[in-house]
């Protein structure tokens, strides 16, 4: 299996995640499993950590990549990303646009206009 470790900081600097990218096999792609611990109810307690709001999906038990023990979140993407370059982008945005969702509130859809706007995305 392939894999990189890397680290992303957002634009605003209030939010560093540390990613384990892994080519999981040709068919199904790659994923971007995040390591860091997310305080997603540190600006408000109101924000959901339900994965129509985050974005993320976890691995099934019979299918643990990283560890036998713990399930990891990984982003959740449509398609499956084929190579590593798209799956940086991709691990950039989620991670823009997950720290747009706890500072403001909203919808990753609605933060993704709003981020455009402000050419982030």
């Amino acid at each position: 299996m392939k894999y990189e470790h890397i680290f992303y900081r957002t634009e605003y600097d209030n939010l560093e995640i540390e990613f384990l990218l892994l080519e999981i096999s040709k068919t199904e792609g790659w994923r971007a499993y995040i390591l860091s611990d997310i305080d997603y109810k540190r600006v408000s307690k109101a924000r959901s950590t339900d994965w129509h709001f985050t974005h993320l999906f976890y691995e099934a038990d019979d299918k643990r990549y990283i560890s036998k023990d713990k399930s990891y979140p990984f982003v959740c993407w449509t398609e499956p990303i084929r190579d590593l370059k798209t799956l940086k982008t991709v691990a950039a945005i989620w991670s823009e646009l997950t720290a747009y969702y706890i500072r403001n509130g909203s919808t990753f859809a609605e933060n993704q206009k709003k981020l455009a706007a402000l050419d982030i995305l």
